[in-house]
């Protein structure tokens, strides 16, 4: 059983490790500073707060984005995370913008 826990572990693809909230903002902001739609990510983690996987579960449309726990839950369990950060952009629309 042991073996099989670091067989898994080795595997596992690692994309950073995080430290802060402020650090996942500045990454995602600069990801998303030019997407004109809606977007929810989940960023899966390990226990030592590595990004194990990060996914696009939902795209939305220019001013929303529906997202079911479900979903969210089953990408957990299946690549084994220990946390989970959720995302989700708001773009800003054209009509506060004075002419």
């Amino acid at each position: 059983m042991e073996l099989g826990f670091r067989i898994q572990k080795s595997t596992q693809p690692k994309l950073g490790k995080i430290s802060t909230s402020f650090q996942v903002a500045q990454q995602l902001i600069n990801e998303w500073k030019d997407v004109q739609q809606e977007h929810l990510v989940c960023l899966y983690l390990n226990t030592k707060n590595e990004i194990i996987q990060k996914r696009i579960l939902f795209i939305g449309s220019l001013d929303q984005s529906i997202a079911h726990p479900r979903e969210i839950f089953r990408e957990a369990v299946r690549c084994s995370a220990a946390r989970i950060i959720i995302s989700h952009n708001h773009r800003e629309t054209c009509s506060s913008v004075k002419s």
